[in-house]
């Protein structure tokens, strides 16, 4: 039978103790609702002992303390049958949870489901997010490639040579990063803030074009790593379109974002 909790300064009635230096009635606030309950009865049967050998032969019948005492002995037997009822319950409930199936559990970055399909990252070219893309591809041996503004437009002057990059008609970054979008399996923005300006126009070119986009906050944790495999590895993600803020917008986002960028793609399976 399972005893309840008893509060910290209090001891069990039926062990027999009364405290020490402190009130009774101080011990009595601090027992259990069982135990008072228990302590009651126990006063009761003394009374009703006490009168039974003082009252007169004819008056000596059951009286009104011992129901009493009756019927608060079956309400601690109520208490207890309860306080059981439940027990039994919460190891059942317990059981079932054990016997439940469990979910699968997510892939980590050491043990993904397969290798990852990506065989192109593309990108605008720009500071930041879009160069650690291109430099991630080309330390793993994936292809690298994607639009960029007319005249090689970026904001520290003409994107260098070896970022494969083809021109569109105009300057504008806004069409390069349609371009990029609808030219991707998926699109993947790395931030380390709230998306702004280019990066928030290219989360919603991406909804207009319904296509997969995923949005993960950096830093790199082994978490967000293991989700953004698991989002490629069941999109099929062949050509994967990089985005983010440029380095002028958020510090360090260039060694963030490759940080990131290394761990999740380092299985792809152009390296296998």
């Amino acid at each position: 039978m399972a005893k309840r909790p008893h509060r910290s300064n209090a001891r069990h009635f039926c062990r027999g103790t009364t405290g020490t230096g402190l009130h009774k009635l101080s011990i009595i606030a601090l027992l259990c609702k069982p135990c008072r309950l228990a302590l009651g009865n126990h006063r009761l049967f003394q009374r009703e002992a006490q009168r039974r050998r003082h009252a007169p032969p004819h008056r000596r019948g059951k009286g009104a303390a011992r129901e009493r005492c009756d019927r608060r002995f079956r309400q601690v037997e109520r208490c207890r049958e309860a306080s059981s009822a439940h027990v039994a319950l919460a190891r059942q409930a317990a059981q079932a949870n054990s016997n439940a199936p469990r979910r699968a559990a997510v892939p980590s970055e050491q043990t993904p489901s397969g290798d990852l399909p990506v065989e192109k990252i593309i990108s605008g070219g720009q500071t930041g997010v879009d160069r650690a893309a291109l430099d991630v591809a080309r330390g793993l041996g994936i292809a690298a490639g994607g639009f960029c503004p007319k005249g090689r437009r970026a904001e520290d002057g003409p994107i260098p040579m070896r970022y494969p990059l083809h021109e569109t008609d105009s300057r504008a970054y806004a069409d390069r990063t349609r371009r990029n979008v609808r030219a991707a399996d998926a699109t993947l923005v790395l931030t380390g803030q709230t998306p702004v300006g280019g990066t928030a126009l290219t989360l919603r070119m991406a909804r207009e074009a319904d296509t997969p986009c995923r949005h993960v906050r950096l830093p790199a944790t082994k978490k967000r790593v293991a989700h953004t495999r698991r989002w490629l590895v069941e999109g099929d993600v062949r050509t994967l379109n990089v985005a983010g803020p440029r380095a002028s917008e958020e510090e360090g986002i260039y060694d963030a974002a490759r940080a990131f960028l290394e761990r999740g793609l380092g299985g792809h399976s152009s390296s296998s």
